[in-house]
């Protein structure tokens, strides 16, 4: 959901927390990061849950035989919720970068991308 910020340096609140001793970020920089996490996290679920629920409303009305403008209607809707998810997890980036000095920046990326800790994609940095 988000791997496009990881890549250009805007760090996921999941992935800084689990760099936290190589970030060497303060007690306060985790605390304000754990905070970010729990709200994106629970962001996330909700909005999820809003995606599926549409999926399973347009699912219905082609079971039930709505009209192509309902459908495409339908379908716009559930783009939308997908875009608001996405959004939730690139704001917690954008957060997330603001909570770091430029030197845990550059860590960070050195650090996920560069081999230090370069590993697949997760779920978005959460």
């Amino acid at each position: 959901m988000a791997l496009v910020a990881d890549h250009n340096g805007y760090p996921g609140p999941k992935h800084v927390l689990e760099m936290k001793d190589k970030l060497q970020i303060t007690p306060q920089q985790q605390s304000a990061v754990e905070k970010l996490f729990v709200q994106m996290k629970q962001q996330a679920i909700a909005k999820g849950k809003e995606v599926l629920g549409a999926e399973a409303l347009l699912e219905q009305m082609f079971a039930s035989g709505n009209t192509e403008a309902e459908l495409r209607a339908q379908t716009e809707r559930v783009g939308v919720l997908r875009a608001e998810l996405r959004w939730v997890h690139l704001s917690a980036h954008l957060e997330a970068r603001k909570l770091l000095t430029p030197e845990q920046l550059a860590a960070y990326q050195r650090l996920r991308h560069h081999g230090g800790l370069a590993t697949a994609p997760s779920s978005g940095g959460l």
